[in-house]
């Protein structure tokens, strides 16, 4: 999710990238909603994020648009599988589990995408780890804390 993330905020304005991320959640909580006032609730938010993701006039890529819903999507997954893995594991399991899942799939990605930068400058995986503190760990650990 934050792979697809942060690609797409390198060919969109951030606050685009952003909002499209939403839309993932957003439509799930369309799908689940069983009170027709959640329905309008959602489709009012919705409409709203829509508004926010088309700047006027600003010409997109269509690249950074569809990686835009990446993290959409995977944002969507993650509400649904997030409470499976709560039921699942106790406390911080579920978590380490699934970083460690995901640390497994980017390094190789970065290693054959980016390995000649890693490799001249190995202080980028200190930047990497902070990175990876900010962007998952520390939102993820305050998540599942409530």
């Amino acid at each position: 999710m934050n792979l697809a993330y942060f690609q797409a905020i390198s060919r969109l304005p951030i606050g685009v990238a952003a909002t499209l991320e939403l839309i993932g959640p957003l439509t799930l909580s369309i799908v689940l909603s069983c009170r027709l006032k959640h329905l309008a609730v959602a489709l009012m938010v919705l409409a709203g994020v829509l508004l926010l993701a088309t700047p006027g006039g600003a010409s997109l890529l269509a690249g950074g648009i569809l990686l835009g819903g990446a993290p959409a999507l995977c944002r969507a997954g993650y509400v649904v599988l997030s409470r499976r893995v709560r039921q699942w594991f106790s406390g911080w399991t579920g978590l380490v589990l699934a970083l460690a899942c995901g640390a497994c799939v980017l390094a190789p990605t970065v290693t054959v995408t980016d390995g000649d930068v890693v490799a001249a400058h190995p202080a980028v995986l200190g930047t990497g780890l902070l990175v990876a503190l900010l962007s998952s760990l520390i939102p993820y650990s305050l998540d599942g804390a409530r």
